[in-house]
């Protein structure tokens, strides 16, 4: 067995993927150059690592007998929501989480090792941004005219799959009203997304007035990519569920719409009044998706990231 294990780790650490660079990813999804992960930017940019010591980050795309084959520093990072029943199959990683020296995720548990850090900021924050270059942002996307820009589609749905079953609940409810276009695999009736617009899913969704973009589980703090993904086309984004907003509160919720499932209705009659009245429906993208202090409250939170692994990467 140590035998097996000394190979494994040496057929690890011989990549010629991670030869030339200090940063090494395992189970992480598919890499080409370990230099343009947000990781390693955000690390290179803020100058954590100036004596280019070698950090291993590990994910969950592989077993998770990984961590014990790769030396210290480690540091975990999943964009899954580990502790519902959602993913059973990613349950047995939160032994991982407490063997490293800093997980990173949705978890948010104030632990030693534990550091809140959402899939969102991985697709929606770039890892050199500024106050300034946020606050731009954030008023890009709040501008009526970014919203407003003669978007005739009614509704869509980009999805593989429906694990909780909401997706297609709301996608019913909507049909009720208008026809809602579903370009994923998951209940699909078009093809436009792949072949008009070869798969660029921030073109494909600015046709659209609303976006169904619900999580996969309702777990606290669990907040992936998909509602960003709604709000920076200028989507109005359909969403579920509104706890799952409350870890960092830079949204606010006045521009959503939520999904209950005790009360379906309170959607459907929001949406259709929004669809047929556009006195309405210019009243409502004119709210502010993000709150006046979302991007300080960014900054102050990749602050604290900064801290942390600053203190990991120190201590090896």
């Amino acid at each position: 067995m140590k035998q097996m294990i000394l190979q494994l780790r040496k057929t690890y650490l011989e990549k010629k993927f991670f030869r030339n660079s200090p940063y090494k990813y395992y189970n992480f999804w598919s890499i080409a150059d370990p230099a343009e992960v947000w990781f390693s930017r955000f690390i290179e940019y803020h100058g954590l690592n100036p004596l280019k010591k070698n950090l291993n980050f590990i994910s969950v795309f592989g077993s998770e007998f990984t961590h014990k084959l790769i030396p210290a520093p480690k540091i975990f990072f999943s964009g899954e929501d580990l502790d519902s029943s959602t993913f059973p199959k990613l349950n047995s990683y939160k032994k991982v989480q407490s063997n490293v020296d800093l997980s990173l995720g949705f978890d948010t548990a104030m632990e030693k090792n534990n550091f809140y850090l959402p899939l969102w900021f991985l697709s929606f924050i770039d890892p050199e941004c500024s106050l300034e270059t946020i606050t731009a942002k954030f008023e890009a996307i709040n501008d009526i005219k970014f919203r407003d820009d003669g978007r005739k589609k009614f509704a869509c749905q980009v999805s593989r799959h429906d694990i909780n079953g909401i997706r297609e609940k709301i996608i019913l409810l909507l049909d009720s009203i208008e026809h809602v276009d579903r370009a994923g695999f998951f209940m699909n009736n078009t093809d436009d997304l792949t072949s008009l617009f070869g798969d660029r899913k921030n073109d494909f969704l600015k046709q659209y007035r609303f976006n169904i973009c619900p999580e996969n589980s309702d777990t606290p703090g669990y907040v992936t990519e998909k509602i960003f993904d709604s709000v920076q086309a200028g989507c109005i984004p359909i969403y579920w569920s509104e706890k799952n907003l409350s870890e960092i509160n830079i949204f606010n919720k006045d521009a959503i719409l939520f999904y209950d499932e005790a009360c379906p209705e309170k959607l459907c009659n929001q949406i259709a009044d929004l669809q047929k009245n556009e006195k309405a429906y210019l009243e409502f993208i004119s709210r502010p998706l993000f709150t006046i202090n979302a991007p300080e409250l960014i900054i102050a939170h990749l602050t604290k990231l900064k801290e942390r692994l600053k203190e990991v990467i120190n201590l090896h």
